[in-house]
């Protein structure tokens, strides 16, 4: 059995993001009557993409996507940054938002609480240092426990 679609197509467009000095942040393939919807989410490594950025990497894209055919039914693609309040999905984003603002919902609570907003202290060996705004003292937490993340405004 081969990939999940979304892991192909990742694989696919990776490199043509790394050749344009981009890198893929997530692939999201949506179904619905009217077809599909895959949304692929790119940023320059240390952020900044423009708007040139993203034009010509889904065209790249459409052009490789036309030949590879990772999608055997109708879809339409559309390219996109993660914005300024980007989730956190891989252990990768956590390290380069060190030192940022960040909401966190948690699996399971901590102190009562499952929603956390504060700043990353350190992202080290699978282990979050989270220092709340709140002015309660710093939260160790495992990657693991988080269910989701989003970076936040400062």
């Amino acid at each position: 059995m081969g990939l999940p679609v979304e892991e192909r197509i990742m694989a696919l467009a990776q490199p043509v993001a790394e050749g344009l000095g981009l890198e893929i942040w997530s692939v999201e393939l949506r179904r619905d009557r009217g077809g599909a919807h895959l949304l692929i989410v790119a940023d320059r490594p240390g952020g900044g993409i423009g708007f040139d950025d993203l034009t010509s990497l889904s065209r790249e894209l459409s052009v490789l996507f036309d030949v590879e055919d990772p999608i055997s039914s109708r879809y339409n693609l559309e390219v996109s940054s993660p914005g300024l309040t980007r989730p956190l999905k891989k252990w990768e984003d956590w390290i380069r938002a060190v030192g940022r603002m960040v909401v966190v919902v948690l699996h399971e609570p901590l102190a009562g609480k499952n929603k956390i907003r504060g700043r990353i202290e350190a992202a080290v060996d699978g282990q979050i240092t989270l220092l709340p705004d709140t002015g309660e003292e710093a939260l160790i937490l495992g990657f693991g426990a988080v269910a989701k993340a989003k970076l936040d405004l400062d």
